[in-house]
């Protein structure tokens, strides 16, 4: 009985730390740029804000807006840092599209392959901080 009164501490032990790992917020500048295309998707106009940059807040209102009435979802999300030189702002890509439709009308994509995001560093955390290079055509 001793016995397993011990590993029944160790499983809940363990369990605990586990939990506490994954809920660990992740401070990268391409988890900055992966958060704010997520609350985009669920329409979590405050996320997006708080995943932005003091200067992009307006614009992520703004995009965060357009996507009201708009049924979305976001397939194959990966972004990574392009080479930098900078340590606190970065220039970030993504592999990945959003798929929407208007009203339960016909789906449309919109590829986010090429797009070049911005982040920066702010108040000690990664933020979503613009599209400085354009070279998505669509």
């Amino acid at each position: 009985m001793k016995y397993l009164k011990h590993f029944i501490a160790w499983v809940a032990l363990i369990s605990l730390v586990l939990f506490f790992t994954g809920c660990k917020v992740q401070n990268t500048p391409q988890a900055a740029i992966e958060a704010y295309l997520k609350a985009l998707v669920a329409k979590d106009v405050t996320q997006a804000v708080n995943a932005s940059c003091a200067e992009w807040e307006e614009q992520a209102l703004a995009e965060g807006a357009a996507f009201e009435g708009v049924t979305v979802k976001l397939e194959g999300l990966a972004c990574r840092v392009m080479d930098s030189e900078e340590e606190s702002s970065v220039y970030v890509v993504c592999d990945g599209k959003f798929v929407y439709s208007y009203a339960g009308g016909e789906k449309m994509e919109s590829d986010l392959t090429g797009r070049v995001f911005l982040a920066k560093q702010e108040g000690n955390r990664w933020r979503m901080c613009g599209y400085p290079l354009a070279t998505n055509s669509q």
